[in-house]
């Protein structure tokens, strides 16, 4: 087989998400029949795709069952922003106090 793992697996994709050209997508739908090496490394590919999309839908299930929601959720995102100033002000106030303390 002539192409690189990375080359291959670009083209893998590109094939996958139909931003092939009509010409690109028919060429490389000939190297599949022709070259059974390259055939059987799309289909690893396809599977592990597939693996993937499997094992993100685990996570977010279980996030959703632990959780209840979404992990990126807007909610979420401003619950992390608000622990975000309440360190803020924690070591702003524990500045001050050791400044007062310092010159008391």
């Amino acid at each position: 087989m002539n192409f690189t793992s990375h080359s291959s697996t670009e083209k893998f994709n590109d094939y996958l998400s139909d931003s092939l050209s009509e010409k690109e997508k028919v060429s490389f739908e000939t190297k599949l029949e022709q070259d059974k090496e390259l055939a059987q490394a799309f289909e690893k590919h396809k599977q592990i795709l597939e693996g993937m999309k499997g094992a993100r839908r685990a996570y977010f299930q279980l996030y959703r069952d632990i959780e209840g929601e979404q992990p990126y959720s807007t909610t979420n995102q401003k619950i992390a922003l608000w622990y975000v100033w309440v360190v803020v002000f924690i070591v702003l106030g524990l500045a001050a106090w050791g400044i007062f303390e310092l010159f008391s």
